[in-house]
């Protein structure tokens, strides 16, 4: 992990959720920048032909979820080969895959202000969402400005799934097995919106440009970057 800190001092990457707006969004365009995808993102691979520079695995409710989803890790880590960062405890080891010691705390707001790493290496701060350990890896290895897309937040219950990804079968059946209701997307989202907030005070204090170049959504938390004017 050591090998990471720092060594991309200066230079703009890409972290990328995965919400509804990737159907939008021109991913081909990055293939030559540093991007970060997460968990379920292999789903999207047929129709580009960008694949992310690293890949971040740390939902570990969902491992447990279906055969699909690890099926889906498999193929990031193993399969393509990406550089993968993923908690201690999910259960895979090769090459290229840096395990990360994962802390949750979830007491209070000023608690889990003070997740956000600054050595990655030791450990990685988990607050609602995947992104925000994206965002305590990219700081770490130094890249300035970050640019966000597929960040739409703004999950919804419908039939018991969630529609908040860019696939409506995103989560496979956990609809089944944990069927989403109202008041598990507004508490989603409110973990995801504490996340990013949490990581705008880290950035701010430390000078590292970020923006939101999400097309469409409603994550106001970060200021707006035109998709076309991030990539030029």
């Amino acid at each position: 992990m050591r090998k990471f800190q720092g060594a991309f001092k200066g230079q703009p990457c890409f972290l990328v959720g995965n919400g509804p707006s990737l159907n939008d969004t021109p991913l081909d365009e990055l293939e030559h920048f540093y991007t970060f995808g997460m968990n379920q993102i292999n789903l999207l691979y047929e129709q580009t032909v960008w694949r992310p520079t690293f890949y971040i695995a740390t939902t570990l409710k969902g491992w447990y979820w279906s055969k699909t989803w690890r099926d889906n890790m498999n193929k990031n880590m193993v399969n393509w080969g990406l550089t993968s960062f993923v908690a201690r405890t999910i259960p895979i080891r090769g090459l290229n895959i840096y395990p990360i010691n994962m802390a949750y705390w979830v007491e209070h707001e000023d608690k889990q202000a003070r997740m956000f790493s600054r050595d990655c290496a030791w450990q990685v701060g988990h607050l609602g969402t995947t992104m925000y350990v994206a965002f305590q890896l990219a700081a770490w290895m130094g890249f300035n400005p970050i640019n966000l897309v597929g960040c739409d937040l703004g999950y919804k219950a419908d039939g018991g799934e969630s529609r908040g990804h860019f696939r409506d079968d995103y989560w496979g059946d956990r609809g089944v097995r944990q069927p989403m209701n109202d008041e598990i997307c507004e508490n989603i989202n409110a973990a995801t919106l504490l996340a990013h907030v949490a990581a705008k005070g880290y950035m701010d204090a430390h000078g590292i440009e970020v923006y939101n170049a999400t097309v469409g959504g409603e994550l106001e938390v970060w200021p707006r970057k035109d998709i076309w004017e991030a990539i030029r």
